[in-house]
């Protein structure tokens, strides 16, 4: 001002009192603050924005002068003093390069029209940790709009959705605007200058343009995890989550989050974005491992994801405290957050490619998603941290390519999951194929073990009718050889030769026979020595018995029904119990002349009852006592009645061996025998190691794998095998105290202990 009417004395007259007194007086009036505004307007030497009502301002880049770390006050006359270490912004972009704290922001606008305009001056960074706008005029600054001012900044942002100044200008009229703020993130600041009506129009827009966007992110991450829920898939839990993240990073940069939540905790807003972003990096990294399988396709690509999950997890934590970390410190971390969501963007955009090329085709929306992704990181990061100065750069911008990516990415999930529902179709197609060629398979086996087992079943019941014929045979041996010694002591009229030649051929034939019937049944019988175990049911076990005695009853015109309770199982030996329960129906048959007999299987509780009801002779209650006593080898209440006696004690001793019990009770119609034996609840499968675990005080081996076998003398020996030939069983029971018949199941385990501690193992048969 000094410097202007300085000039001025070169238009007043030499020696001229009045000019100089009137110059004086300028200076004085300079000096006081006595000048007009627009004097004051001259002493900032700034490029002019022209005004126009009604319109916008041009791009204020040019217009711009700024500094950074300014130490002075905001007035004119230190800005005036200080305006040599003013900086001009050199290209498009409002970016005053790295992060600083106070930028000062100087501009210099004038009406040019004829009538009065409104303009609101406004930035969009919310995220400033403070910012100031003041009006300068020669009377002092004028605070418009303060950020630490709660109240007014609440107001202002939910007025005009950005940190703003709404002024008015007379035709003319001619306003400096000082902008004051800090930063720590980024000294990316997009001022802009509009007409008060185009301002709301174009804000509104705006806004509904984000919201919009962010609806549809929502709305896809609604379709990821709808996606989730119907298939069970862990790789959409990540990307909704990444989603999430995403459509937060949106709302963050475009202010609304500035807008209504940090307007009066600025720090903690930038704190909450960086956040954001290390979110969105851990669950999309999260989401690639799981979708690529990176832990068995790329190990070292693999090893790369879970530190960077890592790494955001640990600066999500250092974000928290970071009220106590220094500003320079945060201003780096800051710049760290763009570089890290721009590196990780292309390295998401690499398993792009490599899935596309090694996985599938259905995986090129991916290279889009996080290519769109990593372009903008990368631009975004060059702009924002000041790293490539004067980069034109939006924050909405981040709208858009949200929504790109979100699409894509649920593109290529949607893609996978066709594919998968086809693979599914044909794989299950193949398989009915092959369930039909294993059923085909299934029967014929079937068949063939049906065959089988009733091949076993009435070789075994065979066995136990020689065993019983034998029996009988010796009976009518017994009466010949009575016969010819009563012959041969009589007097010489009965030892005529012809007699005693047929009756001693007779003998000898009926020997052999008894001989071979005899060795016959020893040969196709099994051992009572040692018990071999299987599990089956009680039907297995008599249908067979009651296929043969049926036909041998309805012969002899006796009534004969078989009862059982299905599904009874039970753990024996079913050779010996096939045996007994055999030699109790012939005993039935033989001593019942009418009437019929009645076989029941029932089950009580932990029990299995299997009883044998006739209505033949009968017996008194003191044999059946002797019999339940079991203390004479045979009993027999009527000499004269065929057989050797033996029969009932030889079953008893098979149930007692197989932890049972045989009682004979007379009734009225004739006898019951009733058997009584331990019953398990179900039969369930196991592995041989499972079950060996199970008994470790056994030596369990599997017969049918060991290539060489030792007899120990100590110890309790069990052996398992599929081979359940009577040849077999006898070669095991040289070595073995036990025999269990695969397959083997869990129930095994109980029987075999108790069976174990009723033998004594210091005695081993050699």
């Amino acid at each position: 001002m000094l410097q202007a009417v300085y000039k001025w004395r070169r238009f007043l007259p030499s020696h001229n009192f009045v000019g100089y007194l009137a110059l004086l007086t300028a200076a004085l009036a300079s000096v006081f603050g006595c000048v007009s505004p627009s004097y004051a307007s001259a002493a900032l030497a700034l490029p002019e924005v022209e005004l126009s009502p009604g319109e916008d301002a041009p791009h204020l880049g040019s217009f711009i002068r700024y500094t950074k770390n300014y130490a002075g006050d905001i007035s004119l006359t230190d800005l005036s003093r200080d305006l040599n270490n003013f900086s001009q912004i050199q290209g498009r972009s409002i970016q005053f390069g790295r992060a600083a704290s106070d930028i000062v922001i100087l501009l210099k606008v004038r009406n040019i029209g004829t009538e009065a305009g409104n303009w609101v001056f406004s930035t969009d960074r919310g995220s400033a940790v403070m910012l100031r706008i003041y009006h300068l005029t020669q009377a002092g600054a004028e605070l418009r709009f303060d950020s630490d001012n709660l109240s007014q900044a609440k107001d202002t942002l939910l007025t005009y959705l950005h940190y703003a100044d709404a002024f008015s200008l007379q035709p003319n009229e001619t306003r400096i605007i000082a902008v004051h703020s800090s930063v720590e993130d980024s000294a990316y600041f997009p001022l802009v200058l509009q007409d008060r009506d185009n301002f709301f129009a174009s804000s509104n827009f705006t806004m509904m343009l984000a919201a919009g966007c962010m609806a549809a992110i929502f709305a896809l991450l609604i379709l990821n995890l709808f996606f989730y829920l119907s298939t069970g898939k862990r790789e959409f839990v990540w990307l909704v989550a990444a989603e999430f993240f995403l459509a937060t990073v949106v709302m963050y940069l475009v202010g609304f989050l500035s807008t209504y939540f940090f307007y009066d905790r600025p720090m903690w807003g930038l704190v909450f974005g960086d956040i954001t972003k290390y979110g969105y990096v851990a669950c999309m990294a999260q989401f690639a491992r799981v979708f690529v399988d990176t832990r068995l396709k790329l190990p070292k690509t693999d090893f790369f994801l879970r530190a960077l999950i890592w790494f955001s997890v640990v600066m999500i934590v250092v974000q928290l405290f970071s009220y106590y970390i220094p500003t320079s410190t945060r201003i780096i971390l800051h710049s760290i957050n763009y570089l890290i969501v721009a590196a990780s963007a292309m390295y998401f955009t690499y398993l792009g490619i490599y899935a596309t090329r090694n996985l599938g085709f259905e995986n090129w929306p991916l290279v889009i998603a996080w290519g769109s992704v990593s372009l903008f990181a990368v631009y975004a990061a060059c702009a924002y941290s000041g790293a490539i100065p004067n980069l034109p750069m939006s924050f909405y911008a981040i709208g858009p390519v949200a929504v790109v990516e979100a699409a894509f990415a649920t593109l290529a999930l949607g893609l996978n999951i066709s594919k998968s529902q086809r693979e599914h179709r044909a794989t299950k197609e193949l398989y009915t194929a092959s369930l039909k060629e294993k059923l085909a398979i299934s029967e014929a086996a079937q068949a063939l073990a049906e065959e089988r087992s009733a091949a076993l079943a009435t070789v075994l019941d065979q066995s136990a009718l020689l065993h019983a014929s034998g029996h009988d045979s010796q009976q009518v041996l017994l009466a010949l050889n009575s016969a010819l010694e009563a012959v041969q002591n009589a007097d010489d009229s009965l030892k005529a030769r012809d007699l005693t030649g047929i009756l001693e051929s007779s003998a000898s034939y009926l020997n052999n026979i008894v001989a071979s019937t005899l060795s016959g049944a020893r040969i196709g019988n099994v051992s009572t020595e040692i018990l071999a175990l299987s599990t089956i049911t009680a039907t297995d076990l008599i249908r067979p018995l009651e296929m043969m005695y049926r036909q041998l009853f309805q012969r002899k015109g006796l009534r004969f029904e078989c009862e059982i309770d299905d599904p009874i199982f039970l753990v024996t030996d079913r050779a010996l119990l096939t045996r007994a329960i055999s030699n109790l129906l012939a005993n039935s048959h033989k001593f019942t002349d009418q009437g019929g007999v009645k076989l029941k299987v029932v089950a009580r509780e932990d029990k299995i009852a299997i009883t044998v009801e006739d209505t033949g002779r009968g017996l008194s209650q003191a044999l059946a006592d002797q019999l339940n006593q079991g203390a004479q080898a045979r009993v027999r209440e009527n000499i004269d009645t065929p057989g050797s006696g033996s029969g009932f004690r030889y079953a008893q001793k098979v149930i007692s061996q197989l932890n049972g019990q045989l009682q004979i009770f007379p009734n009225q119609t004739g006898a019951l025998v009733s058997i009584e034996l331990n019953r398990v609840g179900a039969s369930t499968p196991c592995s041989l190691d499972y079950l060996a675990a199970s008994l470790p005080e056994c030596r369990t081996i599997d017969w049918d794998s060991s290539t060489e076998m030792t007899s120990y003398e100590t110890g309790y020996t069990v052996l398992l095998t599929y081979d359940d030939s009577a040849a077999t069983r006898a070669k095991l029971a040289t070595y073995a105290d036990l025999i269990l018949y695969k397959p083997v199941c869990m129930e095994l385990t109980e029987i075999v202990n108790g069976l174990r501690l009723r033998i004594d193992s210091a005695t081993k048969k050699p």
